[in-house]
């Protein structure tokens, strides 16, 4: 019986070795490289300070299909809400810094930065709407 189950399993072995390779899923869709939006609405430069404010602005004044762009150079901000239809778009050299400050992510609780049951005082780094 055991010399049978051996068989039995050195069997099923082999024969997935050969029919595993065929019988593996792909993946059929077809996916289209993403592409930059052909107008930029906005180019805002880093002040060196904090830049939420005038990020926000640039996202809420541009329109949709266009993008935000971001050159060289350090932008600090606080959270910020995309609006739909337009692209952030990170440039070589800028860097997008969240802002260490736990009061200008807060929900309007005081609970940001605090251990609570929950966990969801704070806001998001970027929201999208």
């Amino acid at each position: 019986m055991t010399k049978r189950f051996r068989n039995w399993a050195l069997l099923s072995i082999l024969a997935s070795m050969v029919v595993g390779p065929a019988a593996k899923a792909q993946d059929r869709r077809t996916i289209a490289e993403p592409v930059a939006p052909d107008t930029v609405c906005d180019r805002p430069v880093p002040s060196g300070k904090n830049d939420t404010v005038s990020l926000q602005e640039a996202i809420e004044h541009c329109p949709d299909g266009a993008a935000v762009y971001l050159g060289r150079g350090e932008f600090h901000s606080g959270p910020l809400e995309m609006k739909s239809g337009v692209t952030l778009w990170v440039g070589r050299g800028a860097t997008l810094i969240a802002i260490p400050e736990p009061a200008a992510y807060d929900k309007g609780l005081g609970q940001c930065g605090r251990i609570a049951e929950k966990g969801d005082g704070c806001r998001p780094f970027i929201s999208f709407s």
